[in-house]
């Protein structure tokens, strides 16, 4: 009996249509260089041209060229539906980060917990005997900061009296946060109204680091903010230098435009010549604010006014134009880390994390994965040089993450990075800007020249343009560090290549402190005789 077998050909074709879709999809994707669909091609010619000549002088009986076009048809259908996929993915992940979903200032208002009142009966006596809801405190007393935040709390108010349904809210004004946080402490008033943004810095003041404990909070007022909408940047980022702001904080919850941040760093790039500068400040830097018509203020307090307000004060420090910004929660951020499978770190000096547990890092060549990175860039209290070192960590962690991201090595890890991406970072670098960047690394395979710097300064006490009435913790940085890391700046920006150096010993300041003036206590007379 004659069998009909299907001939090899027949298999060939089917890989070859396979290939011609797999080229025309693989060109079309954002983030591969151009001349990589050329190499595609060639490497696709290549094979089909030898399994062509198998294909048509081998027998139909023998199956072995079959499978070998069936398994490369196989592989390019494969691949032509899953690289789409991995670029939705990413196209999902960079706008999820380019658009402020929840752009709104959350007014909280704070009771003291249960646990408090049973503590301090003479503070309980003063409450309500139901304290579940916003009406049960309809006839208690509000603490206002509305010297401070007049804007938001005015906003607010005019919300509550509506929910309230009572216009004549009773109100105990305060002139600073101390006092805010003192009359709510002791029952003179039993609602405390203020933003989160301000609760943290309450957090920073030590008769009331145990605020997040022993409070709840009652009812928030969400706020609509439209003051920090941000254009999406349209810096191509692979033909001219550019300047990104990292702002980070410790903060959970969701990223917000407005909010302080404890973590400051620029990153200068020139992609011509592959030079990169990461510049950190303390902060508590003590600069001027530009919402408060440049009074001296803690850096870190400048996004109470907005990111744009952050940005437009580095600009003029460094005399640079600050336009992009990466913003990331620090509590998050070890999602990043472990995506990227940990990085790899030069630790300076051996220390030990003691905030919640212990953890010990020992000098030398470390991995850290995300939770490692997280105390190690939080620690400041162990360290040689207090803020001053963990300045310098978060600019260790940085370059771990750069060197990582840029590696071979996060091909393999491309799938949870993803994952680990979304949701963990705002930004207003565009999809095709991105994507333009990515190509360029692939294309050229870039080892980047990466030095960093960090101001240091003079530890004081001042009063700021965001907390009047009251001194706070500050760091007046050396105007000749600031002028050092503007000239590497320059430098990068120019095409000049740059080398890790020394500053050198600070001097001068930025700002003079503003100290609240006191009054002398006067001083008894002897009676004339």
């Amino acid at each position: 009996m004659n069998r009909r077998y299907i001939k090899p050909t027949f298999f060939w074709g089917i890989s070859l249509i396979a290939a011609v879709v797999f080229l025309f999809i693989f060109g079309k994707l954002p983030m591969f260089p151009k001349k990589w669909t050329l190499f595609a091609f060639l490497a696709l010619v290549a094979v089909h041209g030898v399994t062509a000549f198998f294909s048509l002088t081998t027998s139909p009986k023998k199956i072995g060229i079959k499978v070998v076009n069936i398994v490369l048809a196989a592989a390019l259908v494969f691949f032509s539906v899953i690289l789409p996929v991995f670029t939705e993915r990413v196209s999902d992940v960079i706008t999820a980060n380019t658009v402020t979903t929840d752009n709104t200032i959350k007014m909280n208002l704070y009771v003291m917990n249960e646990d408090y009142l049973n503590e301090h009966p003479e503070v309980k006596a003063n409450y309500p005997e139901i304290r579940e809801s916003l009406s049960d405190f309809k006839n208690h007393s509000f603490i206002t900061t509305l010297s401070i935040d007049n804007r938001y709390q005015t906003e607010a108010l005019t919300m509550l009296r509506g929910t309230m349904e009572k216009e004549d809210i009773g109100l105990i004004d305060k002139k600073t946060l101390a006092e805010a946080g003192e009359a709510l402490y002791s029952g003179e008033g039993q609602v405390l109204m203020m933003t989160d943004i301000y609760a943290s810095m309450l957090l920073d003041m030590e008769e009331f680091e145990d605020f997040d404990q022993v409070t709840r909070v009652l009812y928030t007022i969400r706020l609509p903010e439209v003051v920090n909408q941000i254009k999406i940047s349209d810096a191509t980022l692979t033909e001219e230098p550019f300047t990104v702001f990292i702002g980070g904080n410790d903060q959970e919850g969701d990223l917000m435009l407005t909010g302080r941040t404890d973590v400051d760093m620029l990153v200068t790039v020139n992609p011509k010549t592959h030079q990169v500068v990461i510049n950190s400040l303390p902060r508590d830097s003590y600069v001027p604010n530009p919402a408060g018509g440049y009074a001296p203020d803690k850096l870190t307090h400048l996004g109470m006014s907005g990111l744009s307000n952050t940005l437009t004060e580095l600009s003029n420090l460094f005399h640079v134009k600050v336009e992009n910004y990466i913003l990331i929660n620090f509590t998050t951020f070890m999602k990043i880390i472990d995506g990227l499978g940990g990085i790899d770190i030069d630790n300076p000096y051996a220390f030990t994390y003691t905030w919640d547990e212990n953890y010990v890092y020992d000098e030398g060549r470390i991995h850290l994965d995300g939770q490692a990175a997280l105390y190690y860039v939080r620690e400041r209290y162990n360290l040689i040089d207090g803020d001053f070192g963990r300045n310098m960590h978060q600019q260790i962690v940085m370059k771990g993450i750069l060197e990582k991201a840029i590696s071979p090595a996060v091909i393999t890890r491309f799938n949870s990075m993803l994952e680990a991406l979304k949701g963990t970072f705002l930004t207003n670098l565009s999809e095709d800007s991105i994507y333009g960047l990515c190509q360029k690394q692939l294309d050229e395979g870039i080892q980047w020249n990466i030095v960093n710097y960090r101001a240091l300064g003079l530890v004081d006490m001042a009063v700021c343009a965001s907390a009047p009435g009251q001194e706070l913790s500050i760091v007046l940085p050396y105007r000749s560090h600031i002028q050092y890391m503007a000239q590497v700046i320059d430098d990068v920006i120019s095409g000049k290549t740059v080398v890790q150096e020394d500053m050198g010993d600070g001097y001068g300041i930025l700002v003079d402190p503003i100290h609240i003036p006191t009054t002398p206590e006067p001083t008894e007379t002897a009676e004339p005789t």
